[in-house]
């Protein structure tokens, strides 16, 4: 980068701005001069305390403190020396600007006074302050090494004021803060990582520089005078301007309210409109290889497939499509559910590709985190109708509220989530024009033949390649019923993936860094999660993802891709085969245990929140383990897990989760005895929701009565689960129970007398009552495949009884 181009970068308001006791050089304290650096302080602590002089600061402060009767004298010399009264005009025309976060190591509030001289009004926090709290929160400026607005004896005794390391932060501290996460998402999201008068004498900062990708939009403004071997050191990070920051001020200038608003009202690009992409090639095998592995495909080839026809088959155009089409034509938002792994991200893929075709303005979400909000409110008032893409949208739940109370004809939600999400925020919809479209289940011939096309173009199918098109969809239909995600699982065993994967994973967990990276960046994955390096470096608790001896491997390579801060590895589903054939069962759970502690209390933003959550939910801890020795490992887990969240002891939900993992091996008295710990506990909380307990108490009950020989009690428990579940709301973990109806009849029918049967087969029909009703209302897909499978299930057994 020019100086100039520094300067228009950091005027497009997003840049990370990190200033050091450089930048405060030429402003003047309340005592008249200009602030202390660290030696001149040091010296300065020796001398009121009246002994030899050193410039080491945190030798004068350690025996200064350790020796005076009081700190008052220094609490007076410090306030006096970082309380600032005037800025040169260079300072104020660099906080004229607005910004993304500004990061200081600097004790006094010249940031804040320059920023108010400008009219603007700046939070001052230190780094012991909780993220959580502030991180949505606009102008706010960092103290790592605390603020002289917090100064006062107890704060200096305790550390919060810190005199050591020449005013630096040691790595270690900043890296146990809440801020460190921050400070990283922070560099992955700028467009410019500015410094200003700092010397990199902070580790935990230099490290993620370093080891980062962060070069191209870092750049360091020092003085003129600056020593050869500090720009030595700082070259190795970004590009240094040696020009003092009274230079650069002048260059950047000054900006007005004016244009500070304006600044603030510019698109910011964190909503893209997508534009047709042409591929110039045919689609590579291993292209086509890597979309099955990783789910990841460049969109020009997608878009091949809605411009053209191509020539060799690699994507499944899914029939759903065309009804989505009609109820975007009849101006209805969508939302597109699905289980794990079941193609929704690829479908939302195929509708940019066919929209824009077909010449519909459509836009997506290029980075999580962003400001959707402010990029909204510019294009509603383009002219015409603009679709707007999200993919996950629990991530920025904000964001769809937003727009679905702005309630604008002209704008169209096309959104995806996984099923056992959207129940959760399904409420948001009720009152809005919206339809609903679960595409668990290849549900056509074609798209069917489609995937089978895929996998013998390749030659992937292992021991079935010698079976004919007919004994490979009997496969599809009934050994993977029909899902994609249990479709690739199946061929992630093909011995030739095997081998492939094997050689590759071995290399990229040869030491336990590399392996918890590893496993970070899977659980991810399955969890839905961006794969960002703030991210995954949280969750493996180390900095192994920064360092380019790791992410340059030819093997890391193979699996994943890394660009602007962000992991390539859209497959969940490769995810979840790694995690179930490459990682001990022992170390899974030992890692986990280790997230929700760290997460525990931790729910800033969507992704915290979805990791502690995930790490408790029973239905991932289940899907992530290993099949071998899984019944054991799923009851010590949720045993220790209230060991390291204790207070998950008092909390019903756990008690839930933990229930489920005995009944899912049928050990129906520990079950029943944790769904009462968990109504108990319910009860103590007013207005507490048992819809979740309720539906698996049912659950309960039905297979309580399987294991039963007296008709007339187990026909008590059926009624029991029947009224249950017909109490609650109509959502998929109702109806799954449902399911288990037809194996309740064929192991206990014969059980029941007449009048027995007369009575289990009205509770039926009362069953298939209320699933006609809830299809009736039409808001979903009308061929909804759990709906229609209990449908034709219960009326299976009235007809066999009532013929």
């Amino acid at each position: 980068m020019t100086v100039e181009e520094v300067c228009e970068r950091l005027r497009k308001g997003n840049a990370l701005i990190f200033t050091g006791a450089g930048f405060s050089a030429e402003a003047l304290n309340i005592a008249g001069s200009m602030p202390f650096t660290g030696k001149t302080l040091a010296k300065a602590i020796c001398k009121l305390g009246d002994f030899p002089e050193s410039d080491r600061l945190d030798y004068a402060s350690d025996r200064y403190i350790e020796n005076a009767r009081s700190l008052e004298p220094l609490i007076d010399l410090l306030k006096k020396q970082f309380t600032i009264k005037e800025a040169t005009e260079s300072q104020k025309n660099i906080c004229s600007y607005p910004f993304r976060r500004v990061y200081t190591t600097n004790y006094d509030n010249l940031y804040e006074f320059a920023s108010v001289q400008n009219g603007i009004r700046l939070e001052s926090l230190s780094v012991d302050m909780p993220a959580k709290e502030y991180v949505k929160k606009n102008n706010v400026v960092i103290h790592i090494n605390g603020k002289i607005d917090d100064l006062n004896e107890e704060n200096i005794r305790n550390g919060k004021i810190k005199l050591s390391k020449s005013s630096y932060l040691s790595a270690n501290e900043f890296e146990v803060s809440s801020w460190y996460y921050i400070f990283k998402k922070d560099l992955e999201q700028s467009n410019l990582v500015l410094f200003l008068g700092y010397s990199m004498y902070d580790m935990a900062i230099e490290k993620i520089l370093f080891e980062g990708n962060f070069f191209e939009k870092t750049c360091f403004i020092c003085s003129s005078e600056e020593d050869e071997s500090t720009k030595y050191v700082l070259k190795k990070y970004g590009t240094v301007f040696p020009i003092g920051i009274d230079a650069f001020g002048k260059k950047l200038g000054f900006c007005s309210k004016t244009e500070y608003n304006s600044i603030n009202n510019e698109y910011k690009g964190a909503l893209v409109e997508y534009k047709i992409q042409e591929a110039d090639e045919q689609i590579p095998d291993n292209d086509v290889l890597n979309f099955i592995l990783q789910g990841d495909i460049e969109q020009k080839y997608i878009d091949a497939c809605f411009v053209s026809k191509p020539l060799k088959p690699y994507l499944v155009k899914r029939s759903v499509i065309q009804k989505i089409l009609e109820e975007i034509d009849n101006n209805k938002n969508v939302v597109i559910t699905s289980d794990f792994g079941n193609g929704k991200t690829i479908l939302l893929d195929e509708l940019k590709s066919i929209l824009t075709v077909k010449g519909r303005v459509v836009y997506y979400i290029c980075s999580v985190g962003e400001d959707y909000i402010h990029d909204f409110d510019i294009i509603v008032k383009q002219p015409g109708i603009k679709i707007i893409i999200l993919d996950g949208y629990a991530k920025n739940l904000d964001f769809v509220k937003y727009v679905l109370d702005f309630n604008d004809q002209n704008i169209i939600l096309v959104m995806a989530e996984k099923e056992n999400l959207h129940q959760r925020h399904q409420e948001l919809f009720w009152n809005v024009d919206t339809y609903e479209f679960n595409v668990n289940k290849l549900t056509t011939q074609e798209e069917k033949n489609a995937f089978i096309d895929i996998i013998t173009n390749l030659g992937y199918w292992g021991d079935r390649v010698v079976e004919n098109h007919a004994e490979k969809l009997d496969f599809i239909e009934t050994k993977c019923n029909s899902e994609i995600s249990s479709i690739l699982l199946s061929i992630f065993n093909a011995p030739q993936i095997k081998e492939r994967i094997n050689h590759m994973i071995q290399v990229l967990i040869a030491t336990e860094a590399e392996k918890r990276t590893v496993l970070a960046m899977c659980l991810l994955s399955i969890m839905d999660i961006q794969l960002k390096e703030s991210f995954i470096s949280e969750l493996a608790g180390n900095d192994m993802i920064y360092k380019r001896a790791f992410f340059a491997k030819d093997e890391f390579k193979d699996l994943f891709q890394i660009y602007n801060g962000e992991i390539k590895f859209r497959s969940s589903v490769l995810a979840l085969a790694l995690v179930q054939n490459y990682f001990d069962i022992s170390f899974i759970k030992s890692f986990m245990w280790e997230i929700a502690k760290k997460f525990d209390g931790n729910h800033s933003e969507y992704e915290t929140d979805t990791i502690f959550k995930s790490m408790l939910k029973f239905s991932f801890v289940e899907k992530v383990f290993p099949e071998k020795d899984k019944r054991v490992a799923l009851v010590s887990y949720y045993d220790n897990l209230k060991t390291y969240v204790p207070w998950l002891a008092k909390d019903p939900h756990f008690w839930l989760q933990y229930g489920m993992a005995e009944l899912t091996f049928k050990n129906t008295d520990k079950a029943e005895q944790y769904f009462a710990n968990g109504y108990n506990l319910a009860k103590s909380r007013p207005g507490y929701n048992t819809h979740d307990i309720d539906t698996q108490q049912a659950r309960l009950l039905l297979h309580k009565g399987m294991k039963l020989s007296d008709g007339r009690v187990i026909l008590d428990l059926f009624i029991q689960a029947n009224d249950i579940l017909l109490s609650i709301n109509n959502d998929r973990y109702k109806y799954r129970q449902v399911l288990l109806y037809k194996d309740f009849y064929e192991r206990k029918f014969s059980s029941f007398n007449d009048s027995q049967k007369r009575t289990f087969i009205g509770a039926i029909n009362k069953m298939l009552e209320n699933i006609n009703a809830v299809l009736s209302r039409g808001r979903y897909e009308s061929d909804d495949y759990l709906l229609q499978v209990c449908i034709r299930s219960l009326t299976h057994i009235v007809q066999i009884e009532n013929p």
